[in-house]
């Protein structure tokens, strides 16, 4: 905490004179008009100090300490929560002091935000009051619950109607099945994704596969996919940035779309053999067409957002993966993409495949620590969540395991200086999926593993709850 200065007070010392009768008056005078002065400097001077108030002090935490330490738990839901560039400056710290005018802050502002996720509190309070430019970023890597993107948009539509939405960020593109809250998909044509398996935590191909981990590929010339996007959660018009690759020099494409002119990628406009992007702008809502595919081109995502910043949440999920699975990547080519992003924010939610597994849950540290590298080698300044996996029905596995996932992420959390989320926790402790299947209200799904809607809905409501510091705990069954 950063005290208010205060002034000093000075008393006058006169040095005493030999008396003389005629000058009394004088030095009585003189004495007078010193302590005056002296006595109105003073109070000018704590008139003029900035009080604590001014220079904005505040403290916030999230998401509860990361050292290891036990959360709130909560047993069943008792309602379901529906679901409704600048440059990266240096590593980070967990306290964040403003003292200049910044992009986040006014002039006269010395903001204090001290905890793991100190900027992107300080980021998001800027972006309410209309002192930042550009979008908070928050780019969240998961696996099948993040793939579906129910629990992602039970956190980014809170958070959009606290700051403000900034449009609904990564979507995948040329997917067979694919759902995102923000918007609709359908393709035509035959298409190949790449790598065959997405979900292996090993090295494919060429390891290249832009910022999601899969690309798919227009192997006819009738391809084409079409992305329409709701109004709800842009401001303003909707800039597109696509990633893909053209294999050869005859590969190509055209955009078209609402509001905008046709856009034709070929080789006499871009490289070939490397991932490049291409960017446009139309009104919200609008309905963007991808076709006249030649020489298979190679697509990898496309990131939708609003003119006018806001909150951005990136949902990157692969059905079935793990940590390493994003460890498997191509690393330079990967942070490159991930630079792009400038997150304030990283989410790492794996776990749930892990639980599957028979590796020793030691091994996970060290791959949470090199993805970590690997966010900050693209966004110094990123702060960091890492959630715990869900709880399961134990015969899908060893009853202990998640537990002690869980506590693994935790002291990773603690020792990266990232803020932890225990999801089993938030679902009661062991047992906790059981308990949530019993409740009405569909919470849960068949496969003992996954959940419903609703039930994606109430861990979003309950993170959103803790990020926020709205009140202290969880919900407990009533």
């Amino acid at each position: 905490m950063v005290k208010p200065s205060r002034a000093r007070t000075t008393k006058s010392r006169l040095r005493s004179q030999p008396r003389r009768r005629s000058n009394a008056p004088v030095a009585l005078l003189a004495a007078g008009v010193v302590l005056f002065g002296l006595v109105a400097g003073w109070v000018f001077h704590r008139r003029s100090a900035p009080s604590a108030e001014t220079r904005g002090a505040s403290s916030a935490t999230a998401l509860g300490s990361s050292s290891p330490s036990s959360t709130d738990s909560v047993g069943a839901p008792d309602q379901a929560s529906g679901a409704g560039a600048a440059e990266p400056g240096a590593a980070p710290s967990n306290d964040v002091v403003g003292s200049s005018p910044s992009n986040d802050a006014g002039p006269n502002d010395v903001a204090i935000v001290t905890g793991p996720l100190a900027r992107f509190f300080k980021a998001a309070e800027a972006l309410k009051r209309g002192r930042r430019r550009e979008p908070v970023r928050v780019l969240w890597l998961g696996d099948s619950h993040t793939f579906a993107d129910f629990w992602p948009d039970a956190v980014r539509r809170p958070l959009a109607d606290r700051f403000g939405a900034g449009g609904p960020g990564f979507f995948f593109t040329g997917l067979e099945s694919y759902r995102h809250a923000g918007a609709h998909f359908s393709r035509t044509g035959e298409w190949t994704v790449r790598p065959d398996r997405p979900s292996l935590p090993e090295r494919q191909d060429d390891g290249i596969f832009g910022l999601g981990g899969m690309r798919a590929v227009a192997e006819s010339p009738d391809s084409s996919f079409k992305i329409d996007v709701e109004r709800d959660g842009i401001r303003g018009d909707a800039t597109w940035d696509l990633c893909f690759r053209l294999p050869a020099s005859s590969s190509g494409f055209r955009i078209q779309g609402d509001g905008m002119k046709p856009i034709l990628v070929d080789s006499t406009s871009f490289h070939v053999g490397r991932l490049e992007h291409v960017t446009w702008r139309t009104p919200a809502p609008a309905s963007v067409t991808v076709d006249g595919t030649d020489g298979a081109p190679e697509f990898c995502g496309v990131v939708v957002e609003g003119t006018v910043p806001g909150i951005v949440l990136d949902s990157v999920g692969i059905i079935g993966s793990r940590i390493a699975t994003a460890l498997s990547w191509d690393e330079t080519q990967w942070i490159a993409e991930a630079k792009r992003r400038h997150p304030v924010l990283a989410v790492l939610a794996y776990g749930t495949n892990e639980c599957g597994d028979g590796v020793p849950v030691a091994k996970y540290a060290a791959q949470y620590t090199q993805m970590m590298q690997r966010l900050r080698a693209a966004a110094p300044e990123v702060d960091c969540v890492i959630v715990g996996p869900t709880d399961r029905v134990v015969k899908l596995g060893s009853p202990g395991r998640v537990g002690q996932i869980t506590a693994v992420q935790q002291q990773a959390a603690a020792s990266l200086g990232c803020a932890f989320f225990s999801t089993q926790d938030a679902m009661g402790g062991p047992g906790g999926f059981t308990k949530w299947a019993s409740v009405d209200g569909d919470f849960t799904a068949s496969d003992g593993v996954h959940l419903a809607p609703n039930g994606y809905a109430e861990l979003g409501a309950q993170m959103v709850r803790v990020l926020l510091s709205e009140r202290p705990g969880l919900p407990s069954l009533k």
